[in-house]
């Protein structure tokens, strides 16, 4: 919920203040792992019930406030998303992102169906599925993908936690295809 807030609104790439965020997130994980491993180490419950306690049950109320703070009820929750929305609206829609991820899965899909036998026999038929006009297929998909994002970004279902998965949406365009 928070990560996207220290990227730009494509997700690409970092803002300055990234960084910050990034040793946070590694002294946190690195302090919660060391609680997490005491009852490994000392195999006792009353022992580690003991050291839990000396050290205030810090990620267990954690977790818990943690819980809290990020439920749908509460208002930090909303306003997070709110304010993911808003970065994601300003965002311009990428075509050149969205020809670049189709044309790798075109070409993904066709390397994986290559064979030595299809590519020596020669037919008049179009090879390992690739369209007569592969070109013409892929502004249809580019044209549909970002049809899709406006219609997302109207609606504002466009939002870090339910984020669009570009590579996702190229692949349902292309399964559709093949289809018709």
């Amino acid at each position: 919920m928070i990560r996207p807030l220290f990227l730009t609104p494509d997700g690409r790439n970092s803002l300055p203040t990234k960084k910050f965020y990034d040793i946070a997130t590694t002294i946190l994980t690195q302090t919660i792992f060391a609680y997490t491993v005491a009852p490994f180490i000392l195999l006792g419950f009353s022992d580690t019930v003991k050291v839990w306690a000396r050290v205030y049950f810090y990620t267990l109320i954690g977790v818990a406030a943690s819980f809290a703070l990020f439920s749908k009820n509460l208002p930090f929750r909303q306003q997070l998303v709110q304010r993911q929305a808003a970065r994601l609206a300003t965002a311009p829609v990428d075509g050149a992102a969205i020809e670049k991820e189709t044309r790798d899965a075109i070409k993904r899909q066709t390397l994986a169906r290559a064979n030595s036998y299809d590519s020596t026999t020669s037919t008049k038929s179009p090879l390992h599925g690739i369209a007569d006009d592969p070109e013409a297929e892929i502004d249809e998909i580019v044209k549909e993908i970002k049809a899709e994002i406006e219609q997302r970004k109207r609606r504002g279902s466009l939002t870090g936690s339910q984020g669009f998965d570009l590579k996702k949406a190229v692949q349902e365009k292309l399964e559709q295809f093949k289809k018709s």
